[in-house]
């Protein structure tokens, strides 16, 4: 049997006469909002499907002082992905009338994270201790964002500010929708710059394919049997 819990419960009950049929259900909930779980005997494929309506941004003239990049990166385990997040803000010709060479920005970077991933937040600390533009960050849990916080000098102005943060996969997902990445002035939030990042964890992103790497990893029966047996004679006593 399998259970479902969004903003109401719904369970699916697969036997004999049905387990060649596919069960849908459509629903309104975040994907982040939804648990489930299985209960009973045998394999059971559950696959969570994303429809991802993009909104038509109005078009605007006014120059943009932020730039932003995203991108993902290999990391030697096979569940955890780094991703770099770059910021470069160049102030316009209007903010340096307003502003002496002296004054230093607050700059929020916001990024939207992937389903099926979580944070260890100590590790981001530590990655995010070697940059000394990073005043401090937040994980907001319920939005699913994390949150950089970044003083922007005016010695830093038109050059790159790079962020290397990890998260760790929990399960494989085949279709990633985009995420969002969002910058904005802490003082001045109506300039914000939002970009949407698509996300392709494929294998030759990756350098081999997750699920045939875990597999690998895994020992056969074979191995099993023999360090078994190589554990059952370390057992035994030594007879003088």
């Amino acid at each position: 049997m399998l259970q479902l819990i969004m903003d109401k419960k719904k369970q699916f009950k697969i036997d004999s006469t049905n387990m060649d049929i596919t069960q849908k259900l459509r629903f309104t909930s975040p994907v982040n909002q939804i648990t489930y779980s299985v209960s009973g005997f045998g394999m059971v494929g559950v696959c969570v499907k994303q429809v991802y309506i993009e909104k038509q941004q109005p078009q605007t003239t006014q120059p943009m002082p932020f730039q932003l990049t995203n991108e993902f990166l290999p990391m030697p385990w096979l569940n955890e992905i780094t991703a770099r997040t770059c910021l470069t803000y160049t102030p316009t010709a209007r903010d340096q009338q307003l502003a002496k060479d002296n004054v230093n920005r607050t700059v929020i970077v916001e990024v939207q994270l992937p389903s099926g991933v979580r944070l260890n937040l100590r590790q981001i600390g530590f990655f995010l201790s070697r940059v000394p533009e990073v005043l401090y960050f937040s994980f907001n849990e319920r939005a699913n964002t994390i949150n950089f916080f970044l003083n922007v000098p005016s010695t830093v102005n038109g050059k790159p500010i790079c962020l290397e943060w990890c998260f760790e996969r929990l399960s494989l997902i085949t279709s990633w929708a985009p995420i969002q990445v969002r910058a904005y002035d802490y003082l001045q939030q109506e300039t914000q710059l939002v970009k949407l990042v698509p996300i392709a964890f494929q294998p030759n992103l990756l350098g081999y394919s997750f699920v045939d790497a875990v597999h690998q990893a895994r020992p056969t029966f074979e191995q099993i049997s023999q360090m078994h047996a190589q554990q059952q004679q370390r057992q035994q006593p030594i007879r003088a």
